[in-house]
């Protein structure tokens, strides 16, 4: 089965967070990105329509602010039209990655705690061994969710 290209770009995206190591397996992190990207790249959720805005509208002020610029400093014809789409790409790459990661990070622990592996909902960090009458995380001080106590106690009867 082929991959359609947004995958390749949420993975992108996602790399470097964390919470991707702590999957037991490459299938469950594979599952877990799609169904992200699924609820994510749904045009029938407001988050979605916040994103196009935040984009659209922060590609708008960059466009209008370097044809300033370009004017500004006499920039040649022909170097400022690659200058000011440069700008423009360059903005609405960095943007967008932003947005794939925005949220990406607290949906990745919730898939985890769904997988089966306790972590700290609030800063991602392992709780396997811990024992649940602990309480709080080790990191952050963040009491235990419900569901968090529910893993440690399962793996401390196993």
């Amino acid at each position: 089965m082929r991959k359609h290209p947004s995958t390749y770009l949420m993975r992108f995206s996602l790399r470097g967070l964390p919470e991707l190591d702590l999957f037991e397996s490459d299938e469950q992190r594979t599952a877990a990105i799609a169904e992200i990207e699924r609820e994510v790249g749904s045009p029938m959720t407001l988050g979605y329509w916040i994103a196009v805005a935040i984009l659209f509208a922060t590609v708008m002020v960059v466009r209008r602010y370097v044809k300033g610029w370009l004017q500004m400093l006499n920039v040649p014809p022909g170097v400022d039209t690659f200058l000011y789409w440069a700008a423009v790409l360059t903005t609405a790459l960095i943007v967008l990655r932003w947005l794939h990661r925005w949220g990406a990070a607290t949906e990745l622990r919730q898939k985890l705690l769904e997988a089966g592996v306790p972590v700290c909902t609030k800063c991602g960090y392992c709780l396997r061994g811990l024992a649940d009458s602990v309480g709080r995380c080790p990191e952050c001080a963040r009491p235990f969710d419900a569901q968090v106590v529910t893993l440690l106690e399962k793996a401390g009867r196993s």
